[in-house]
């Protein structure tokens, strides 16, 4: 065990140990540099000022992990070549961290700061971030997959938790793709976003718990103070633009994509895809256990009851219901609409 205060420039290098501990609350100054084969534990309450490189050895598994209320300050650089890291709860992440897991998974504790343009990647794995962890400004957090692997069928990707507060700028990627979000967006828990084509979250934007979303080829677009239900699933190869002050209710599908059937030759699933897009403009209101196919706009102040599904595009102010969806009525007039 190493306890009190290590100085500067200096190097631990344990070939024959498995693993390396970091007693309770030891700081350590700059330019440290600590190799060790296999594992790294630091204890709670450490500090780890800047300049400093934590590394175990090119093995398999190798770990590291970071007690609870640490302080990891400006410039550090936590990796590992073939396993997991973990930074503890309560514990404060400096400005330009950069902590990399080439092969594992990095997690994130709960109610976790992290400094602007800090780095959280995991080259070929899952990045976990618990609740209330506050994300600065410019910050890269990715759980990637690397080029050549099925994104749909891999470990890259990246969940967040309830209480997430995310700085301009910052960038959330997954499966290849990107997460962006404006001031303020909040994402709960148990969600899965990413995908190719890239997710954009504008201000405001409240997006409840265990949701799926998944850009496969082009981006999605979330407008200002819009808030999207729990347990939906949004996805497709087709463009999703949702615009302002919108709700969409839980348990609602918007899958931009379709099957081609035109021949009967051939098994459906042979015959390609469609991809249009989907519409939803500002003001609009979902409810839930709604479905919205590929090639749909839905035109501003639209309400859907729940349960619709939508096939055609909707007219502002409509409201739309039934299976398939009919405009049964302009919302503003009161009055139905005549046949």
């Amino acid at each position: 065990m190493l306890s009190g205060v290590i100085s500067e420039w200096a190097s631990f290098q344990r070939a024959g140990s498995s693993f390396g501990y970091l007693g309770n609350s030891v700081s350590w100054n700059s330019n440290i540099e600590w190799i060790y084969p296999n594992n790294v534990y630091i204890h709670d309450r450490c500090i780890l000022k800047r300049q400093i490189r934590l590394y175990p050895g090119h093995t398999d598994k190798d770990r590291i992990v970071v007690g609870p209320e640490t302080v990891i300050a400006e410039n550090v650089l936590l990796t590992t070549q073939d396993g997991s890291i973990e930074i503890g709860a309560h514990s404060t992440v400096g400005e330009n961290v950069r902590i990399i897991a080439k092969e594992g998974s990095v997690t994130i504790g709960k109610n976790v700061t992290i400094g602007t343009g800090t780095e959280i990647i995991a080259e070929n794995g899952h990045v976990f971030i618990a609740d209330g962890v506050s994300v600065d400004p410019r910050c890269w957090l990715r759980g990637n997959t690397p080029p050549g692997n099925d994104p749909q069928h891999s470990n890259g990707r990246l969940e967040l938790c309830s209480r997430t507060f995310m700085g301009n700028g910052s960038i959330l990627e997954a499966n290849g793709g990107y997460i962006k979000t404006e001031k303020d967006v909040r994402i709960d828990y148990q969600n899965i976003l990413g995908g190719k084509g890239g997710l954009y979250f504008h201000a405001q934007v409240h997006v409840r718990h265990s949701n799926y979303i998944d850009a496969f080829e082009n981006e999605f677009q979330f407008g200002e103070h819009m808030t999207i239900g729990q347990k939906c699933i949004i996805a497709g190869r087709g463009a999703i633009t949702i615009g302002d002050k919108s709700l969409i209710g839980g348990l609602t599908f918007l899958v931009s994509e379709d099957h081609e059937f035109e021949r009967f030759d051939i098994p459906y699933r042979s015959q390609g895809h469609s991809a249009e897009g989907i519409t939803v403009e500002e003001n609009v209101w979902i409810g839930g256990q709604t479905l919205i196919v590929d090639g749909t706009t839905i035109g501003t102040g639209t309400l859907v009851a729940g349960g619709a599904v939508v096939t055609k595009n909707m007219e502002p102010w409509s409201f739309a219901a039934g299976v398939p969806a009919e405009r049964k009525r302009d919302i503003r007039d009161r009055v139905k609409v005549k046949k």
